[in-house]
């Protein structure tokens, strides 16, 4: 190995020493993002999530950004628990499960590089959601469905942290942020695969395991996050995809979730979404 080189490597330890900052070898809570060319708001992202003290593990499934994402990340997370995955063009149900695989965490949310964080009460609550239900196996922070996705479930934005975050136990949800109990998700497998082949949209995925929760006989939840925001339109699946694109790909989803979980099943997670929002 050349001098100069060895000079850099030794330079580099130093500096990592120099952070103060130890691996984690049992996390319980891990931050997984879903990057694809939002360069622009990685920095502000990272600095973020790192001013949260709940957050012990970054791991970024960066899926070929062609904008210089990639080497935005790596220069930027230099911690013990900060991972960047590089892959190309999986989407995100195929990049984001073997990232759940590689964290130890006990609890793990999935967000998008295009979301905006500016308060930590979002993670805050989230977290105390979990420790109130040991049940609780996903919990959402963007739309929330009932009747077969067909009604959205509306509720008013929040205008401060101090404002209720108006929880509740849904149908499902959608990924931005999704939270997620680790035993649980592996314990049911995972996401279902044949929603999408790899390099497709990867729609209707975090309702189907949705289902599965309540179908295994655990619990999902919706609530208002106050500090983070989500624009679902500036991502690639409207932008690349287009809207005609989506909305048979939407089709589809409906069409699998009717056969795999059928009305008088769906009618039974109902009933006891019911008997827990009214406790």
């Amino acid at each position: 190995m050349e001098k100069e080189l060895v000079s850099k490597i030794k330079k580099r330890k130093e500096y990592l020493k120099s952070l103060g900052i130890s691996y984690n070898e049992s996390p319980k809570f891990s931050v997984i993002i879903t990057s694809f060319n939002q360069k622009q708001n990685i920095r502000r992202m990272i600095n973020s999530l790192r001013d949260s003290n709940l957050i012990d593990e970054i791991v970024v499934c960066e899926d070929g950004s062609i904008d210089g994402s990639l080497e935005e990340w790596c220069t930027l997370l230099d911690r013990p628990n900060e991972f960047v995955i590089n892959s190309n063009d999986l989407h995100e149900i195929r990049s984001t499960a073997r990232a759940i695989k590689m964290t130890n965490s006990e609890l793990v949310c999935i967000i998008q590089d295009d979301d905006i964080i500016h308060h930590n009460s979002w993670i805050n609550e989230a977290t105390q959601l979990f420790n109130d239900d040991n049940k609780l196996g996903i919990l959402g922070g963007l739309g929330a469905y009932t009747n077969y996705l067909t009604d959205l479930i509306k509720k008013k934005r929040r205008k401060g942290p101090k404002w209720p975050n108006a929880f509740s136990y849904v149908e499902n949800v959608n990924i931005g942020p999704f939270f997620i109990r680790k035993k649980y998700f592996e314990e049911i497998d995972g996401w279902d695969f044949n929603l999408s082949a790899p390099g497709e949209m990867g729609l209707g995925f975090d309702h189907e395991i949705c289902y599965r929760m309540w179908r295994f006989g655990y619990h999902v939840g919706h609530y208002l996050p106050y500090g983070f925001d989500n624009n679902e339109q500036q991502g690639g699946t409207y932008s690349i995809n287009g809207v005609d694109a989506r909305n048979k790909k939407v089709q589809f989803v409906d069409s699998y979730l009717r056969e795999k979980y059928k009305i008088d099943e769906v009618e039974t997670f109902k009933q006891k979404i019911k008997e827990l929002n009214l406790k």
